[in-house]
């Protein structure tokens, strides 16, 4: 019982084909020698002969059944499962899968902190702020200041980075198609607008202070961009790659090509 646990467990973890008919033969030649004294070798000819015994193909994705546990897989599942794995049986890591999926996560979690901070303000600090004096809202004002133009400018760094990295990435498999590439030069040049607001809104420059007494009105702005900036990334990640199928020329078209030719000789 014990091996066949051992069984169905590595056949989970993905084993070659090879490696599942050893550990196979060992359990049958283990259950025969229990019962009979028959050789390991004779005895799984023997078992294999037999009609009341379950069947031990891999054909057809059934493995077998050990002890009373169906063992349920596919031979191109484990093929590909045993691509994935080394020699020494250990999951063999994808470094630029890795990497794609970390750039996807930071970006994903930038977009979250950035965007649900404006929210805050907007909905929630700005209209609690407005109960305050004068004093203590201009106090509150540089506080909040102070440490959000760190996200601001960390989260920058980090959208450029990201968003061009995974842009890059998606560029051969969306290539010539029209309708992606001008959807994301248009949320590129979207964002970039809201890099400058959000930049300009914690900055101290005195040519853009008529912004920043607006603050309110602007975060609005931050937030309705942001919105439709998700917007159009949803809807290309869920399009996702469209297939151009080439048109095939019809068969008939050469022979009358070659008609018309001959007539006009």
């Amino acid at each position: 019982m014990d091996r066949a646990l051992v069984l169905q467990h590595n056949l989970i973890l993905g084993l070659s084909v090879a490696q599942l008919s050893q550990l196979l033969q060992l359990r049958l030649g283990q259950s025969c020698d229990n019962k009979t004294a028959t050789p390991k070798s004779n005895c799984v000819e023997a078992l294999a002969g037999r009609s009341d015994q379950p069947s031990h193909s891999i054909r057809g994705g059934i493995v077998g059944r050990l002890d009373g546990l169906p063992i349920l897989s596919s031979n191109a599942n484990l093929r590909k499962r045993s691509d994935k794995l080394n020699g020494s049986g250990r999951f063999r890591v994808d470094s630029q899968l890795l990497i794609n999926v970390i750039s996807r996560v930071v970006h994903v979690s930038t977009a979250i902190a950035l965007i649900g901070g404006s929210v805050f303000m907007v909905f929630v600090l700005l209209p609690a702020a407005k109960q305050l004096s004068d004093e203590q809202h201009e106090r509150l004002r540089g506080l909040v200041n102070q440490t959000w133009k760190r996200f601001i400018h960390a989260g920058i760094l980090l959208f450029l980075v990201t968003g061009f990295y995974n842009y890059f990435q998606q560029m051969p498999v969306h290539k010539g198609d029209g309708l992606y590439h001008a959807l994301i030069g248009t949320k590129i040049i979207l964002a970039l607008v809201v890099f400058f607001i959000a930049s300009v809104l914690v900055g101290r420059s005195a040519a853009f202070e008529w912004m920043r007494a607006g603050r309110e009105k602007w975060l609005k702005v931050i937030v309705l961009l942001a919105a439709i900036i998700v917007t159009m990334s949803g809807f290309v990640k869920v399009r996702g790659k469209v297939e151009k199928v080439a048109e095939a020329q019809p068969a008939s078209q050469p022979a009358a090509t070659n008609e018309t030719a001959t007539e006009t000789r």
